[in-house]
């Protein structure tokens, strides 16, 4: 019998990441009674500090575009949990910093998350939770480094003529019959089905996904 697979890496750390950030958004909201934590907000939060931040910084640093974060601002300083003040270095500029209120509620988060890494040590075991705390302090400074100076070039192995059936040679074998492609009008194999949107088959124009 063969040995089980390891889940890929990657995938399982996003996955994880992603629920993780979704069940703390919704404790906040269950002990705070209202929706005050938000998707949008909580890609600000890594970025707000007392000392303050440009708001196109901001943006570029969370990937946002910059109506979205002036949008979401607002509302934090309606909140009281953001000031705008001025850049001392360039008196033509604003700075938005956390104020005490945005403080506070940060270490609030912080602590849900503190009482969740808790309830998952709870469930899972101290020894799983100290090795994957092992692991991720081992792996961080590595992709910080990679921001910099990324790892080399993938190597990609050439798929070889072998076995491979061309575009002709499939028609042919499915008697020529296809259909056509409602979104771009070409016309198409009935088997092979497309990646890029997979709901329809492949294209047997010219396709930078198409592998034949």
């Amino acid at each position: 019998m063969p040995a089980p697979s390891t889940p890929a890496l990657g995938p399982l750390l996003m996955t994880c990441a992603r629920l993780l950030d979704e069940v703390a958004q919704a404790q906040v909201n269950r002990e705070a009674g209202e929706r005050i934590a938000r998707p949008a907000l909580m890609r600000l939060v890594p970025f707000l500090t007392r000392d303050g931040i440009r708001s196109t910084d901001l943006a570029r640093r969370a990937d946002i575009s910059k109506q979205a974060v002036g949008q979401t601002l607002k509302a934090c300083e309606a909140q009281g949990m953001v000031e705008f003040v001025a850049d001392p270095t360039d008196g033509r500029a604003s700075l938005v910093r956390l104020t005490a209120a945005g403080e506070a509620a940060f270490r609030y988060g912080r602590s849900v998350l503190a009482f969740l890494e808790g309830e998952l040590t709870r469930t899972i075991g101290d020894t799983k939770m100290r090795g994957v705390a092992t692991g991720l302090e081992a792996m961080l400074p590595v992709l910080q480094s990679w921001l910099e100076s990324p790892p080399g070039p993938r190597v990609r192995k050439r798929q070889g003529t072998r076995g491979r059936v061309t575009r002709e040679a499939r028609d042919k074998r499915r008697g020529g019959q296809g259909t056509t492609d409602k979104e771009c009008g070409t016309p198409v194999a009935r088997a092979a089905w497309c990646v890029r949107r997979p709901h329809v088959p492949w294209c047997l124009v010219a396709c930078p996904s198409t592998p034949f």
